[in-house]
């Protein structure tokens, strides 16, 4: 009779996976063993264990050998996986996500992915290679694009894709400076709301419409002397500090309508050429 036994090598933290033992006749000296290894099994290297021995019709054993030999089962990508902090976010923090190649044995392994990051318009974000098992992250700005964002892995042929939802944002910044204040939509939503803004104790209200990127300018003017700024959409308060201010009466009057980044763009390339 012949016992063949497939094991792994050099388990000391948990049992060692068999692979499996088959049991064969021996005819004229020869056998011959067919072994089908799982599709499952962990990769590494295996001791092969034959035993080969005679018995008697009572099932005492009469002589017996043994030899080993040693099986290396390779590993083999089955599937990947993108591990998100979460499934939506609020511009302004962190988005942190952490890419994962499975093999055959759903365990996880070593390799190196490529990542896409893709705007809700299609266009390409981020397109990168990165390593498996690692933590990486995006800081969400502001003012991207709300919707939902496409996240796409790929390793050889094995692709799979995630959506992030980045969530709509209202936000506007301000600041003053040489006597003028400026406000802009910061955020990633069309900016419509009454503001209040005040020059010490007296204050006025602006309605503000500005698309993503616009902004506003105020002069401000008050009897020569420091004034304290601020603001609030009704919801914020922003201190802007104090400024120093002239004018023959407390006024906030609008300067040139809307400025955009591209339009500020153009007047420097002009001032520059």
């Amino acid at each position: 009779m012949i016992e063949l036994q497939i094991e792994e090598e050099g388990k000391t933290q948990r049992e060692p996976y068999v692979l499996g033992s088959v049991v064969s006749d021996v005819v004229d000296g020869i056998f011959s063993i067919n072994f089908i290894v799982p599709e499952n099994a962990p990769p590494g290297s295996y001791n092969v264990k034959i035993r080969a021995y005679d018995q008697d019709r009572y099932g005492n054993i009469l002589n017996e050998g043994r030899t080993f030999g040693t099986l290396n089962v390779r590993q083999i990508i089955k599937s990947l996986e993108i591990q998100f902090n979460g499934s939506s976010i609020v511009p302004g923090n962190e988005f942190i996500f952490r890419p994962v190649v499975y093999d055959q044995a759903d365990n996880e392994a070593e390799g190196e992915l490529e990542i896409k990051v893709e705007k809700p318009d299609g266009s390409v974000f981020m397109d990168k290679i990165l390593k498996s098992g690692e933590s990486y992250s995006i800081f969400v700005e502001t003012n991207y694009t709300p919707g939902y964002w496409r996240i796409r892995g790929k390793m050889g042929e094995i692709e799979i894709e995630k959506t992030l939802l980045v969530e709509e944002f209202e936000m506007i910044s301000s600041f003053v400076e040489n006597s003028t204040l400026v406000i802009k939509n910061t955020g990633n939503i069309f900016f419509d709301k009454f503001v209040e803004i005040t020059i010490g104790e007296v204050s006025e209200i602006k309605q503000l419409r500005l698309e993503v990127g616009e902004s506003r300018r105020f002069r401000l003017t008050a009897p020569d002397g420091e004034y304290k700024i601020k603001i609030t959409d009704g919801r914020d308060v922003r201190d802007l500090g104090v400024s120093f201010l002239t004018g023959r009466a407390i006024s906030i009057d609008e300067i040139g309508g809307l400025f955009t980044e591209n339009l500020w763009m153009m007047i420097l390339l002009m001032i520059v050429v």
